[in-house]
């Protein structure tokens, strides 16, 4: 396999190696340096060779690699020109016919400079190791890999002969080149200084450079909703969220696109104005700095119902979450929608037995006061039907059990502190249960020592029914809002 390139000195001191070759060639010559690589991230070098593949745009610049060579001579031998074996496997050819016709005014003013070709004689071995490119060059490792021969028959001509630039540092393999490799890997990784998303955007979106197709291909396929988006923004007079979004608009409304997927541009450019007045009501919204929290906000405003959306805003509001300097769009969006998704909140109600006439009155009273809670809250509470089972027979303490474990809301009524209902107190307390306990006001009896402490809720024993429905009500809609966020 041969590379070939013209040699020189550069940086005062590095000796480079610079030419062309098959992406290929390079990616079978070359491997990864574990002492100063990171590991290949295998989903980006996909979207590499999709990149390559399939995109009308494909450029990127030269790949740098370093050949360290274990013969002591081999340097010396190709700065001087010294054809034949510089390795025990390299062979070196120097051609310095390519100059001999340029004018002397053209003429390079290097002595050194000279077209090289090195030959690496083994094709299984990798020779080179990969300083900057390695997503690239992986990128063709994974093609070779997964492809059969007779697909890379085929490919021939099209990714694995694609010409890309190279760079090789040559260098004597010592205890000085790691240092230096590891070096250059560093200065190439840290004190270049990528564009900026907005950067990027401005040419792509200023302008009619580009297709509607090619805006796709480079943006993705938000990339005209984005477009036009930005042309109704872009000259809007916002109230508050200007300091949020001014120097990064572009990227905003590239953010908002890829959010609200093939939602219109106008229904998102509404919401942002309204979301706008919103933050310049709240003083403590519109003096946060976070651009993620607004993102969510438009999201929701967008997607949900106006009912979800108020909820959402006292959510935000209540919980201070205005004050978490960094938190990503999506975890906030993701921890809401699952705080306030419809779902069922259990009931379970211990009660003494005084008579089945009184449990079937017990069983209706709930039952009320679970659908009045689900009307007031938006959303479902059940009870467990007290004292009624179906199915097969168990042992009863084992279905109470069961059934407190499985509750979300755990009311008891302790008048005349029952041991069956004490016990089961017990246990809805071991078990962490959110608890209501009602006591009738004119109950002489004490609880047992330690059950005491627990604070319980006094009811009229005349008027009960009334009574006992107008306290449980308020009390679990107060531990819907306290303790599972249903505002």
């Amino acid at each position: 396999m041969i590379l070939r390139g013209v040699i020189e000195n550069i940086f005062g001191g590095a000796l480079s190696f610079r030419g062309f070759a098959k992406i290929s060639d390079l990616a079978k010559l070359s491997k990864i340096e574990d002492t100063y690589q990171r590991p290949v991230d295998v989903e980006r070098s996909k979207a590499i060779l999709e990149f390559l593949k399939n995109s009308e745009f494909r450029f990127f610049s030269e790949v740098t690699l370093c050949l360290n060579f274990n013969d002591g001579n081999a340097i010396t031998k190709i700065l001087s020109g010294t054809k034949g074996l510089v390795e025990e496997d390299i062979d070196l050819t120097v051609i310095n016919k390519d100059f001999k016709d340029y004018k002397i005014s053209d003429k390079f003013d290097s002595p050194l400079l000279r077209r090289i070709a090195l030959e690496f004689k083994t094709t299984d071995k990798k020779y080179l190791s990969r300083i900057d490119g390695s997503h690239r060059l992986s990128a063709i490792d994974i093609l070779l890999a997964s492809a059969k021969e007779e697909d890379k028959q085929i490919l021939n001509g099209t990714v694995l002969d694609y010409y890309v630039p190279f760079n090789i540092l040559l260098q004597q393999k010592n205890d000085e080149s790691l240092r230096l490799e590891t070096a250059y890997f560093h200065l190439i990784n840290s004190k270049s200084e990528r564009l900026t998303s907005e950067q990027n955007l401005k040419s792509i979106l200023e302008g009619n450079l580009f297709s509607d197709a090619q805006l796709i291909e480079l943006l993705g396929k938000n990339a005209l909703q984005t477009k036009q988006l930005y042309s109704y923004v872009k000259d809007y007079q916002f109230l508050s969220i200007n300091s949020l979004i001014d120097k990064s608009l572009k990227t905003f409304c590239l953010q908002c696109s890829n959010l609200l997927v093939d939602e219109k541009a106008n229904t998102i450019q509404k919401s942002i104005q309204q979301i706008d007045a919103i933050y310049a009501d709240e003083p403590k919204l519109s003096a946060n700095k976070n651009v993620n929290l607004l993102l969510a906000f438009i999201y929701i405003k967008v997607k949900e119902k106006p009912e979800v959306f108020k909820k959402f805003r006292t959510w935000i509001l209540t919980n201070q979450l205005f004050d978490i300097p960094e938190v990503n769009t999506q975890t906030i969006i993701d921890v809401f929608i699952k705080m306030h998704e419809k779902r069922s909140y259990n009931v379970f109600v211990a009660m003494p037995y005084w008579s089945h006439a009184e449990v079937t009155e017990y069983n209706k009273l709930f039952d009320e006061v679970c659908k009045e809670v689900t009307k007031k809250a938006d959303t479902t509470v059940e009870l467990t039907p007290i004292m009624r089972f179906s199915g097969k027979s168990q042992r009863i303490d084992k279905r109470l059990i069961d059934k407190i474990i499985e509750c979300d809301i755990f009311i008891a009524d302790i008048t005349g502190c029952n041991p069956n209902v004490v016990f089961e107190v017990g246990f809805a307390e071991g078990q962490n249960k959110h608890m209501i306990l009602l006591k009738a006001e004119t109950d002489p009896s004490v609880p047992p020592f330690d059950m005491d402490k627990l604070q319980y809720i006094p009811y009229n024993r005349d008027t009960y029914y009334n009574s006992i429905k107008g306290i449980a009500v308020r009390n679990i809609l107060s531990l819907l809002k306290s303790e599972f966020n249903i505002l």
